[in-house]
C-alpha cells in the first residue's frame, strides 16, 4: 500500500471514531432526566419563540420602512455647514456674496464646477433640481435681529443662516457680485487663448470668441518690454484676500483692525503698467501676545532697496525670533522708529495705483497694520504640489527658480535679500508665462538648477545699497556687528529718505497719519475706493456658465436692475416687474420651469426712501409682508431644489447694516 493510500486509510479511521464518539453523547443525553428548572426555562424559550414569530411580519414592516427612507434620502442632496473650519484662532474670516455664488454654481453645475463653497457641504449636488434666490433689499441683520417676530416664516423654513459683507459697503449690489464671476486662467487656456501674447487679449483687438467670455475691467495700457501678459492677471481678487487672510477694511473686521490705515489716500485703477513694490517684514513676540513689526525693507521693480529700517514696537518684547529675523535687543537698544514713521513712510513712496508683492503678504500687511488692494502673493502664483493650501517657501522657490539659495546663514533673515527674491520671482514668471511654476496649470519642467555655485555672483549686489548686504548676528554668538548693522541701516534710510523718488504719490495729509478712527461715512468712502478698482480681470458671465450646462434661468427683478443684464441672449427669461406683488406671482410661475430663479423684493428699500418718519410699526408690517411673500414662493419650489434667501444690508449715515443669507434643501 503507498503512503498516500495510508494516510487516507489513517484519516477515515479517526473520522468514524469521532463519529461513534458523538453518537454515544447523543443517547446520553437524551437518557438523563431533566431537572424542573430546566423544563421551565425550556417553556419560556419556546413561549418567546411564538411571540417573536407572531411579532415578525410587524418587525419586517419597520424593517422595510427604515430601508425605503434610508434609500430614499441618498436621493436627495444635503447641506450642512463648515464654518467652524474657517475659524483662524477663533478669528472667522468674512463671507461674501461670491460665497453665495459658488454654492449656487455647484448646486447647478455639479462637479465639473470650478467653484465650490468653503463654507459649507452640499452632498449628492447631482441631486438638486434647481435654485431658487430669493433677494430681500434693503434689509439688513439689525432688522432681522430688531423684527424678529416678523419673520416667522423665515425662521420656520431655514435653520441655517450666515452672516455676509454687504456690497453696501463698497459700493456695489448683491445682483453685481452674484452675477459676475472670474475667467479661470485654465479655462483660458483650455480655449487656447494666446495668454503669451496677451496684449492682444487684454487692451482692444480682443477675437470675436473672447470677446463672448470676457469683460475688460481695466484701463487701456501697453505691456512693458519684458512682460508676456498683463501683470494685473497675477492680483489676488477680494475673495481671494478673504481666503488668504488679508486684511480688508470691512465693517465685520473694523475692531479687529480698528488701528489700521490706508496705503494711500484715494487709489486709482491698476494697469498692466502700474509699478510694482516688493515688500518683507521681520518680527517679533511681544508681551500682548502678537507678531510687531521689528524690521522692513521696501525694493522698487529695479531692485533697489526704497527703504529700510528697524523699527521698535511700543509694547514688551518677549522674544526677539533672532533665529529668524535677524533682530536682537543690541540692534534695538538705539532704534527710535516707531510703527507710524513707517506707515508714513510706505504711503509717501507708493503711487495710487502701486502693486505691492510678496510672499505670504498678508503677514506683512499685518505687521504694517496697513490696507492695500493690488497684491500679488509668491506663494499663491507658484504652486509646486497642485494643492492651493501647501504653500511653497520663498527659500525653496528661489533655489528653483532663480538658482540663489537665500536664508542659508546662521544670522536671520534679511527683509532687503527676501524682498528683492520676491520681485525677481514676479518678474521672472511676468517674463515666462502664467503657467509658469504652477503645477494646477500643467507646468511640471521645472529648471534644473536648484542651487547656486560658490563663485556665482548674486543677483543682489550692486542695488545701490550697503544695508542688505550686511550680516546680521545672532544674540547668543555674541552679537558681535549688531552695533554697526544698526547704524548703517539707519544711515541707509537717512540717505535714502533723501532721494527723490519718481513716483506719481502725493504726500498724504498729516491727518490721515493719527490713529483716530476716521467717522463712519468717511470710512465707507475710504472702503468704496479700496474696493471699487478691485476687480477680476476678466468676468465671466453667471448665465453664460448656465447656458454651458443647459439650465433654464429667469430674472424678475425692476427695470433698473434688468437693465444692467440686457444684452444676456434668450436663455435667460426676463421679467419685468413694478411691484413686490407682481414679482412673487411671476416667480411662482417661473420655478415651475427653471432651473435657476431669481427675484427681488423691493418694498422695505421703498419704504426706507419714501419716508423719514418711520415707524416701528411701519417696519415691522413692511417686514412680514416680505416674510409672507418669500413663503408663499419657496412653497412653489420643486423638490430637492436649493433655496435661498438674502438680505442685502445697507449703509446709511454712520450706519454699517450687515448682509445674510439663508440656506436650505427644499424636501
Amino acid at each position: 500500500m503507498s503512503k498516500k493510500a495510508q494516510r487516507l486509510e489513517s484519516k477515515k479511521r479517526k473520522a468514524v471514531a469521532f463519529l461513534q464518539l458523538v453518537q454515544d453523547k447523543e443517547k446520553t443525553k437524551d437518557t438523563t432526566c431533566c431537572t424542573p428548572d430546566k423544563q421551565a426555562r425550556t417553556e419560556e424559550v419556546s413561549n418567546h419563540g411564538n411571540k417573536s414569530a407572531e411579532m415578525d411580519e410587524e418587525t419586517r414592516a419597520r424593517i422595510r420602512a427604515v430601508r425605503e427612507w434610508k434609500k430614499a434620502s441618498m436621493e436627495r442632496p444635503k447641506l450642512y455647514l463648515t464654518l467652524d473650519d474657517l475659524d483662524d484662532d477663533g478669528v472667522r474670516p468674512p463671507l461674501f456674496v461670491q460665497d453665495l455664488q459658488h454654492l449656487i454654481l455647484f448646486g447647478l453645475e455639479g462637479n465639473i464646477t470650478s467653484f465650490k463653497p468653503r463654507w459649507c457641504k452640499l452632498l449628492r449636488c447631482t441631486k438638486v433640481s434647481g435654485v431658487v434666490v430669493v433677494v430681500l433689499n434693503d434689509v439688513g441683520q439689525s432688522d432681522y435681529e430688531a423684527y424678529k417676530d416678523s419673520f416667522s416664516h423665515l425662521d420656520a423654513l431655514f435653520d441655517m443662516c450666515i452672516s455676509l459683507t454687504s456690497p453696501s459697503q463698497y459700493g456695489s449690489t448683491v445682483d453685481q457680485e452674484m452675477f459676475n464671476l472670474p475667467v479661470s486662467i485654465s479655462e483660458l487656456l483650455r480655449r487656447n487663448v494666446p495668454l503669451k501674447n496677451a496684449k492682444e487679449i487684454s487692451y482692444g483687438a480682443t477675437p470675436q470668441y473672447i470677446q463672448k467670455l470676457i469683460t475688460i475691467n481695466h484701463k487701456i495700457a501697453e505691456l512693458p518690454d519684458e512682460d508676456v501678459f498683463p501683470r494685473t492677471h497675477l492680483l489676488l481678487s477680494s475673495s481671494q484676500m478673504s481666503a488668504e487672510k488679508y486684511p480688508l477694511p470691512l465693517e465685520s473686521q473694523s475692531d479687529k483692525l480698528k488701528d489700521f490705515v490706508f496705503t494711500c489716500d484715494k487709489y486709482e485703477e491698476v494697469t498692466a503698467s502700474s509699478p510694482m513694490f516688493a515688500v518683507d517684514c521681520e518680527m517679533c513676540k511681544t508681551s500682548e501676545k502678537t507678531s510687531e513689526l521689528t524690521w522692513v525693507s521696501l525694493v522698487n521693480e529695479d531692485l533697489e532697496v526704497l527703504y529700510e529700517t528697524l523699527v521698535k514696537p511700543y509694547t514688551r518684547i518677549t522674544n526677539y525670533l533672532t533665529r529668524y529675523s535677524g533682530v536682537s535687543e543690541k540692534m534695538l537698544s538705539t532704534i527710535t522708529t516707531r510703527l507710524e514713521d513707517v506707515q508714513r513712510h510706505i504711503q509717501k513712496i507708493l503711487p495710487p495705483d502701486a502693486i505691492l508683492c510678496g510672499q505670504s503678504l498678508n503677514a506683512d500687511l499685518m505687521a504694517l497694520r496697513m490696507f492695500h488692494p493690488y497684491v500679488i502673493d509668491t506663494s499663491v502664483i507658484y504652486n509646486l504640489t497642485g494643492l492651493s493650501n501647501v504653500k511653497p517657501s520663498l527659500r525653496k522657490l528661489s533655489s528653483i527658480f532663480l538658482g540663489k539659495l537665500i536664508q542659508d546663514g546662521q544670522s536671520g533673515h534679511n527683509p532687503s535679500e527676501d524682498a528683492i527674491a520676491t520681485m525677481e520671482l514676479v518678474k521672472l514668471k511676468l517674463r515666462q508665462g502664467l503657467h509658469y511654476g504652477d503645477v494646477r496649470m500643467g507646468n511640471i519642467n521645472f529648471p534644473q538648477q536648484v542651487s547656486r555655485q560658490p563663485d556665482q555672483q548674486d543677483a543682489s549686489e550692486g542695488c545701490g545699497t550697503t544695508a542688505k548686504t550686511a550680516a546680521v548676528e545672532d544674540e547668543s554668538n555674541g552679537c558681535q556687528n549688531t552695533s554697526e548693522k544698526s547704524n548703517q541701516i539707519s544711515e541707509t534710510v537717512n540717505r535714502e529718505s533723501e532721494k527723490t523718488v519718481t513716483t506719481k504719490s502725493a504726500v498724504p495729509s498729516d491727518s490721515h497719519h493719527t490713529k483716530s478712527i476716521p467717522d463712519i461715512p468717511h470710512m465707507i468712502e475710504k472702503r468704496k475706493n479700496f474696493f471699487e478698482h478691485l476687480g477680476y480681470n476678466f468676468n465671466n458671465s453667471f448665465f453664460e456658465k448656465l447656458k454651458k450646462c443647459n439650465k433654464k434661468a429667469a430674472m424678475i427683478d425692476c427695470a433698473e436692475v434688468l437693465e444692467r443684464y440686457k444684452v444676456i441672449d434668450e436663455t435667460l427669461q426676463r421679467v419685468e416687474t413694478s411691484s413686490d406683488k407682481t414679482s412673487k406671482s411671476e416667480a411662482k410661475e417661473c420655478v415651475k420651469s427653471k432651473e435657476f430663479v431669481w427675484t427681488q423684493l423691493h418694498a422695505y428699500n421703498r419704504l426706507l426712501e419714501s419716508n423719514t418718519n418711520i415707524t416701528d410699526e411701519d417696519r415691522m408690517s413692511c417686514l412680514k409682508k416680505l416674510d409672507r411673500r418669500m413663503s408663499k414662493i419657496l412653497r412653489a419650489v420643486s423638490p430637492n431644489s436649493v433655496c435661498v434667501v438674502v438680505m442685502t444690508g445697507r449703509t446709511d449715515g454712520n450706519t454699517v447694516n450687515n448682509a445674510m443669507g439663508f440656506v436650505r434643501i427644499k424636501i
